[in-house]
């Protein structure tokens, strides 16, 4: 039987070490998030206030300068980066390793960024723009350029947010001050957040959704150098969107390793990553000696069928790790050492470095089937080649910390790795701690570096985030089909579809709060949405809220 969604064991906060909220005083409001994929807008920015949007659709190719490269400005509805770059792909008649882009953006949302392609002539691309797609959702490109390269993860600056939540309330139980209405519960909520800021904890989508098979857990096997391990987690049968014969052709190999057996059973449509892995392990194993040990042997074919993944991909499985490590130890930080400056903790060196560190984080990444996401990490790279070091930090001293200088803004948190200082003694002891959970012992570190495997020398995180830019306003509603956001497509399609709530001449019975803001390439908006709400954002939670919404109005 295909295991459907809800059979999963979905990724909790708790999973991810994502367990601390910053002290509030003013009332907790809740609402449902992402109800619908129009409720969420993500713009990529060029630099802070440089919001990249799709304002017209070219109505022939435009005559460009000749290049190599082409930049253009992709909008996507409800799709992955991947899907989308898919799309264009077909449309184009070209490979997707074409495109490159500075970040992946969220499945269940519209989302606008740049996008590189590489020898493909404009008019190719545009076909795009004529394609039929499904489910009222689309794919467009427009203001097509020439430039001299392609665009890299991580160079954005970051990304404006457009956010909706709806059937907002007052949560009664947690608020015993005066009594507030709900747009003065949200607007004070809003307030804290962007004065405050919120915990800069990777999000769960950094870890996958599967609770049995999370990303950082493939990270931990390869570090311990245990190929056959990762390799089964990787091609787990119980990963969600598998079907039935999948299934049973992964289970075979997982109880037998007979990876030409494995392929027989294996469906032809829908299995190309699970193929390339049997296929690759099949042939190691083909070329070993005949003498070698037979775990040796297995070992060193895992090891030969994972390299077949795109580097980035092997990539996130160790990010994720480094992720679940940083989250650890900034939970330790607040939990353990309170909201005060205290001696040991790690500030930039140099005023300089915080400024090129913001550039330098991960995305906020998209929401992929299976594990993990397809997007690379903010610390190191895989290969023979060295990955750069990160700004220095150092740690401040007793009389620094007194001083009233630094800020719990100013605080950082090492993302593991070879290069980093270590973080204050109870701080470290949770890292060591959580290391030794995953067979990662060793005071050295040596498994973030792996001469021809992973070069990992790690970097700063700030402790805290907070918002650029932050607006907040209620909007009543009685329709929950009814986007209450205009995306970019909206504005420049002839049939707009119709946006806003109303109530028929009389009062709206339902309220929805509407949030934009700007956040750094290094911070996650569901992270935000978390400490404003004041509850996890996970989605056994979230599916929960949506439910009871589309029942009937909260108040």
């Amino acid at each position: 039987m295909k295991r459907s969604r809800d059979d999963i064991a979905e990724l909790a906060e708790p999973d991810a070490n994502i367990t601390v909220y910053r002290p509030r005083s003013h009332p907790r409001v809740y609402g449902a998030f992402c109800q619908r994929w129009c409720d969420f807008h993500v713009h990529e920015l060029d630099g802070p206030g440089g919001v990249v949007r799709l304002e017209a659709l070219p109505s022939e190719p435009p005559e460009l300068e000749a290049s190599e490269y082409v930049h253009f400005v992709l909008c996507k509805e409800n799709r992955s980066t991947a899907e989308a770059l898919q799309e264009l792909a077909s449309a184009a008649g070209v490979s997707p390793r074409a495109f490159g882009f500075r970040g992946s953006k969220d499945r269940r949302a519209i989302t606008t960024q740049r996008v590189s392609a590489r020898g493909v002539a404009a008019s190719r691309l545009l076909k795009v723009n004529a394609k039929w797609t499904s489910g009222g959702s689309r794919v467009r490109i427009g203001h097509l350029r020439a430039a001299e390269s392609a665009l890299s993860l991580g160079e954005a600056a970051g990304n404006q947010f457009s956010i909706v939540l709806r059937d907002v309330a007052i949560d009664d139980e947690a608020h015993t001050g005066e009594t507030l209405s709900v747009e003065a519960a949200c607007a004070a909520a809003a307030d804290a957040v962007a004065t405050n800021g919120f915990v800069n904890y990777f999000g769960l989508q950094r870890f996958g959704r599967d609770a049995e098979v999370p990303t950082h857990a493939v990270g931990a096997a390869m570090l311990r150098r245990d190929w056959m391990g990762a390799l089964l987690l990787v091609l787990a049968p119980t990963a969600p969107g598998l079907s039935p014969p999948a299934r049973a052709a992964l289970e075979a190999f997982a109880a037998t390793r007979d990876a030409r057996a494995s392929l027989r059973l294996l469906p032809a449509r829908k299995c190309a990553t699970p193929r390339q892995l049997l296929r690759a392990y099949l042939d190691a194993r083909r070329g070993a000696a005949e003498d070698a040990d037979e775990a040796a042997a297995a070992a060193a074919a895992a090891e030969a069928a994972l390299r077949t993944l795109p580097r980035r991909q092997l990539l996130l499985y160790v990010n994720a790790l480094q992720a679940l490590l940083w989250n650890r130890m900034a939970s330790a930080r607040l939990s353990l050492l309170g909201e005060g400056v205290v001696a040991g903790d790690l500030v930039w060196a140099e005023p300089a470095a915080a400024a090129a560190a913001e550039r330098g984080g991960c995305e906020e990444e998209e929401e992929e089937e299976g594990v993990g996401d397809d997007v690379d990490g903010p610390a190191g790279g895989a290969g023979q080649t060295a990955a750069p070091l990160p700004p220095p930090a150092r740690a401040l001293s007793a009389d620094e910390a007194a001083s009233g200088k630094w800020s719990l803004h100013d605080v950082l948190v090492p993302l593991p790795g070879h290069a980093v200082a270590a973080a204050a003694p109870p701080v470290a002891e949770a890292l060591a701690a959580t290391l030794r959970v995953h067979s990662l012992d060793g005071a050295d570190g040596a498994f973030w570096r792996q001469p021809g495997t992973f070069d990992l020398p790690g970097t700063y995180r700030p402790l805290l985030a907070r918002p650029r830019a932050l607006t907040a306003k209620c909007v009543a509603y009685d329709d929950h089909t009814v986007p209450l956001l205009a995306s970019d497509l909206d504005a420049i399609d002839g049939e707009r579809r119709p946006v806003g709530g109303g109530g028929g001449g009389g009062a709206a019975p339902r309220t929805a709060l509407v949030l934009e803001f700007e956040l750094p390439a290094s911070a996650y908006a569901t992270m935000l949405l978390r400490e404003l709400l004041g509850r996890p954002l996970d989605r056994a939670e979230q599916k929960r809220r949506s439910k009871a919404a589309l029942a009937g109005p909260v108040r």
